[in-house]
């Protein structure tokens, strides 16, 4: 299985999240989606296994009060919540795992980031909300 270390808060400057050894080809910089004002989201959607595990880090830590309290979820395309497991691997990184029959092949699903989990951006009112990263499961991974 393959992993992504998705790096919150510095890159370009803007404290976004980016992608490490992703699969995918092209740059993965988040913009801004016009019509959620409060998120930032990748330009693509990234295919990944029904079993994925997204690891996060942060390089000045993290905010432990909003680990559990909907710093961290996944929505499926119709906003329902799906049950995925979060584990605080040390004091700067936290591992999303999938729900326990994994994800469901041809489905997208949506990872959300609180940015006020990242200890560098508590409060940062100019970034936004939440970082939202679009996932497509794929059955040939």
């Amino acid at each position: 299985m393959k992993k992504k270390a998705l790096v919150l808060p510095a890159v370009v400057g803007l404290g976004i999240v980016g992608y490490l050894a992703s699969p995918l080809s092209g740059p993965h910089e988040l913009t801004s989606n016009p019509s959620e004002p409060q998120q930032r989201m990748t330009e693509s959607v990234q295919s990944v296994s029904p079993h994925k595990e997204f690891t996060i880090f942060f390089d000045k830590g993290m905010n432990d009060s909003l680990l559990h309290e909907n710093g961290i979820y996944v929505l499926d395309d119709r906003n329902h919540a799906i049950p995925v497991t979060i584990q605080k691997q040390d004091p700067y990184t936290i591992t999303v795992l999938p729900p326990k029959n994994g994800y469901e092949f041809g489905h997208t699903y949506h990872l959300y980031i609180h940015r006020d989990l990242d200890l560098e951006n508590v409060n940062n009112t100019n970034l936004p909300n939440e970082y939202h990263v679009p996932f497509h499961v794929n059955e040939q991974m």
